[in-house]
């Protein structure tokens, strides 16, 4: 899953490139060359994005949300902005009721995914996924009924073979379900443990082979065990990994990737204990299901929770982002690891002395080595903004960009963040409210 920046770059070694322009963190202009987007539905309630992503080929970036209907009623919906960050597109499903969670790009066949929750009062609540041209016509359409309710939290393109798979839970299980490029359902996978509700939080496929893995929790009654699910490209279970509850603790797995050259699959989640209440854990696996590695991570020893995962596969390292409790409230946590299992840094930013600092998302721009997370930041009590920050992936920080919305506005957050690889825009997506106090979509693009 995921999530803005600070606006003319801290000065940093000379060796390092450039990196899109941050400013001074107490400024709420953007930088000049930034492109800001705002989309208010045509109910003008409150809309909510939840994920973006990008297209290397075309530079295209896809916003993906809720877009109100009526007030605390919600479509699914996307809008598509060029890579110089004009409006091309807008699309709402406006039967039903539908949560936009997730949306990605098949660029090889320029094929856009959007994935979300579709209540209907004969079929309750479905998986929903549609499939658009990178020019906004849909393609198809598919709903997903359990039988049980569902709810997705996960979406990945496998884009070798042709494929998009997502994740969630249906009824007490784990469901996962795999579609082809023209829409048909290749196959449906439920994971359960008898007597225990499982939900999947993240799925993440290997590319060598299309093996198909999860980040998923397993128990009840607020207490959860930490999972790691397998499965052919067929949708085989091949293996089950992860903690079991006890009474002394819980944990969960929430994100994932696979390293493409090797397959090693790193997990991200956390694991809460007495007295230490959450912590970060990381884990690598083999493709064959062998742990080679788990390291727990807590910061001030109170709560460090983690809500993003990034690989860059040309240092090899794994970025984390997390929100950390320290003495003046919350922090951004952002961590490094070797593939090894070793702390390579630990930085804690935005320090203010409000607290309420959230990240939100994390990306990698692997050829100019730059790491950028993003999120909230509250800055004074004039209420929540973007708050997005930049560093070498070997932990130099290079800066902060604020975005405060408009005049008479109310508080702004970054709920996602992308970056293309080929242009190295980095692209920030969040809810944002206007002077008539309902959020609007917020998308802003800063140039590399």
């Amino acid at each position: 899953m995921s999530p803005s920046r600070l606006l003319a770059l801290v000065a940093i070694a000379l060796a390092v490139p450039a990196s899109p322009a941050f400013a001074d963190p107490h400024t709420e202009a953007l930088p000049p060359d930034a492109v800001l987007q705002r989309f208010d539905g045509a109910a003008h309630v409150d809309d909510i994005a939840t994920d973006i992503a990008v297209d290397p080929v075309t530079g295209i970036a896809v916003v993906a949300g809720w877009v109100g209907s009526s007030p605390g009623s919600y479509d699914i919906g996307a809008v598509a902005y060029a890579a110089d960050g004009s409006h091309l597109w807008q699309r709402v499903i406006t039967a039903g009721e539908g949560f936009g969670k997730a949306v990605g790009i098949d660029s090889s066949r320029g094929i856009v995914y959007v994935a979300g929750d579709h209540f209907t009062d004969a079929s309750g609540t479905n998986y929903l996924v549609t499939a658009y041209s990178l020019a906004g016509v849909q393609l198809w359409q598919r709903r997903y009924d359990s039988g049980g309710g569902a709810t997705i939290y996960g979406l990945r393109v496998d884009e070798p073979r042709g494929r998009v798979l997502v994740t969630g839970q249906g009824g007490s299980s784990a469901q996962t379900i795999a579609y082809s490029s023209t829409g048909q359902q290749l196959w449906v996978a439920q994971y359960s443990e008898p007597d225990r509700q499982v939900f999947a939080s993240d799925v993440a496929i290997d590319p060598r082979d299309g093996s198909v893995y999860l980040a998923a929790a397993a128990g009840g009654s607020g207490t959860y065990g930490f999972r790691v699910v397998a499965y052919t490209a067929d949708g085989v279970r091949r293996w089950v990994d992860g903690l079991d509850p006890t009474s002394a603790s819980t944990s969960s797995a929430t994100v994932l990737e696979v390293e493409p050259a090797t397959g090693t699959v790193y997990v991200v989640g956390f694991v809460s204990r007495p007295h230490t209440r959450h912590d970060v854990v990381t884990a690598a696996y083999t493709p064959s299901g062998t742990r080679t590695w788990m390291v727990n991570y807590d910061g001030f020893g109170s709560a460090d929770a983690p809500t993003a995962m990034v690989l860059d596969p040309r240092s090899g390292r794994i970025f984390i982002s997390a929100t950390s409790s320290g003495p003046s409230g919350e922090d951004y946590l952002t961590l490094a690891y070797g593939p090894a299992g070793a702390l390579l840094w630990a930085d804690r930013q935005p320090a203010t002395e409000n607290g309420d600092n959230y990240p939100t998302d994390i990306a990698v721009d692997s050829s100019r080595g730059r790491v950028f997370v993003t999120g909230q930041t509250r800055l004074d009590q004039r209420g929540l903004d973007y708050a997005t920050v930049s560093y070498t992936v070997g932990g130099t920080y290079l800066g902060r960009s604020l975005y405060d919305g408009p005049p008479g506005g109310g508080s702004d957050t970054a709920t996602a963040l992308a970056v293309d690889p080929t242009r190295h825009t980095v692209w920030v997506a969040g809810r944002s409210q206007g002077d008539g106090g309902d959020e609007d979509w917020a998308t802003i693009a800063y140039p590399g």
